[in-house]
């Protein structure tokens, strides 16, 4: 297993010959192969069970496939291990919806946690970029609870604010705004837009139904995994 990684931009994300497995065991993709778009706001369009969630843990680096390849810039990710796989995971944001908060941390600690691994702040940095993030979302009066204590929208806007708290390249939301009252889907689609214009987030990957939120974004790119597993096929939202 090789620990090298180039240490530039996400250019490129392609799959080749992906096999995937479901949750349930059952094939999502087979054999796929293609170029998966880049610098835009990509929606994903696919019936339940569909792929969109298994797709994006892929991209993320969460999930592997069970045959062939996901590269980075034509880098085979699938070779990498942990610490060679960081200096992409390092630019890439994710927020799933069944979450991923630690139970034994307060919303604030788990919003700290990025920066314990990247190390890319200063600790008073990172205690501003987690109060900043803690404001947005409405989450200040709930910072020292730990996710059991808090309202399932809580839990939603404390994901949605790990997602983004550091400044990811790529960016991959499943199911965004589902739980979020409105105060939070205002402030993450004006975050959203925010770190495209001056935070250096490139791509954005959403699974989600709430139409009128994903068209709220611009520069929209609709993407149909049927028709991707057919030949790619993408068109403008």
């Amino acid at each position: 297993m090789s620990e090298r990684s180039s240490a530039v931009s996400i250019r490129t994300l392609s799959l080749r010959g992906v096999s995937l497995l479901g949750s349930d065991g059952e094939l999502v993709f087979d054999s796929l192969s293609c170029e998966l778009p880049v610098d835009s706001v990509v929606w994903l369009r696919a019936s339940s069970g569909g792929g969109k969630s298994n797709l994006m843990r892929l991209i993320a680096g969460l999930d592997e496939p069970s045959a062939g390849s996901y590269l980075i810039n034509g880098e085979d990710v699938t070779a990498l291990n942990f610490a060679g796989f960081s200096t992409w995971q390092r630019r890439i944001g994710f927020g799933f919806e069944l979450g991923g908060l630690l139970s034994n941390k307060t919303i604030e600690q788990n919003l700290m946690l990025p920066f314990f691994y990247h190390r890319s702040l200063t600790t008073p940095e990172a205690e501003a970029r987690v109060a900043e993030y803690l404001e947005r979302f409405g989450l200040m009066k709930v910072k020292d609870r730990r996710p059991a204590a808090c309202s399932g929208g809580n839990r939603k806007s404390a994901v949605l604010a790990r997602a983004l708290i550091t400044w990811p390249e790529l960016l991959l939301l499943d199911h965004p705004t589902a739980g979020l009252d409105e105060r939070g889907v205002s402030a993450l689609r004006s975050l959203i837009e925010l770190h495209r214009r001056e935070r250096g987030l490139k791509h954005v990957y959403i699974a989600s139904e709430d139409e009128r939120f994903v068209r709220g974004l611009e520069g929209i790119l609709r993407l149909d995994l049927a028709e991707l597993r057919g030949g790619a096929k993408k068109e403008a939202a």
